[in-house]
């Protein structure tokens, strides 16, 4: 049972750090939250 605890903990671990920001760069355009300008977020 403390293995399978284990594991899970470090899934979730790994999901948070690695699997959220990855799917947050696809689901979430940069352009479309910079409005009409044109460019991303992180152009000056």
């Amino acid at each position: 049972m403390g293995l399978m605890l284990t594991f899970m903990l470090l899934w979730n671990m790994f999901g948070a750090l690695w699997l959220l920001p990855a799917l947050a760069r696809f689901l979430i355009k940069p352009e479309k939250m910079a409005g009409k300008q044109g460019g991303s977020l992180f152009a000056h």
